[in-house]
């Protein structure tokens, strides 16, 4: 345990707290029954290392779920690995197709769709929440689903708008 003193409007506050390791599941399904199949809610917290995995094996789970409706929850997911999020838009994009085009001064490069996976949720009602906190790769999640599934809607509020990538060096 560790013991802390805060000043919060001019008063001292005692805080106990106690160290522990915190796991941030990046990737959380949620079904939600109805007459016709499931709702199937899908939080996505973070496009970090390996979540392109997760949700790989999230969408194979659900597919055995009779899902009628999807619903991508990206609200507060403040974005991080762009090649994270191009591996899941496969489920959204053809083959071939461009997922994000990255312009700079001297070049630009696209990412292409790499699979087939796409067909899976042309028939489906797609939904994809999103809010002020939604930044950078969920950013690029959300408009990029708007954009290739035809039953895709975005909702919420506008979106953090930050609209850049950058590379770790």
């Amino acid at each position: 345990s560790v013991s802390l003193k805060i000043l919060r409007s001019w008063k001292i506050l005692d805080f106990t707290v106690t160290r522990q390791k915190i796991v941030i599941t990046n990737v959380e399904p949620t079904l939600y029954p109805v007459k016709a199949g499931n709702i199937c809610l899908v939080t996505i917290a973070m496009f970090d290392f390996w979540v392109s995995d997760l949700f790989d094996e999230t969408m194979k789970d659900l597919a055995k779920k009779h899902c009628v409706k999807y619903i991508f929850d990206v609200r507060n997911n403040p974005g991080w690995g762009l090649n994270e999020v191009a591996r899941m838009l496969n489920y959204f994009v053809p083959t071939e197709a461009p997922v994000v085009t990255v312009k700079t001064k001297l070049h630009s490069q696209s990412i292409l769709s790499e699979n087939t996976k796409y067909t899976k949720l042309l028939d489906k009602v797609v939904r994809v929440l999103v809010n002020g906190w939604s930044a950078s790769a969920s950013e690029i999640f959300a408009w990029v689903v708007r954009e290739y599934i035809p039953n895709a809607l975005l909702v919420g509020t506008k979106t953090y708008g930050k609209w850049s990538v950058q590379d770790l060096i």
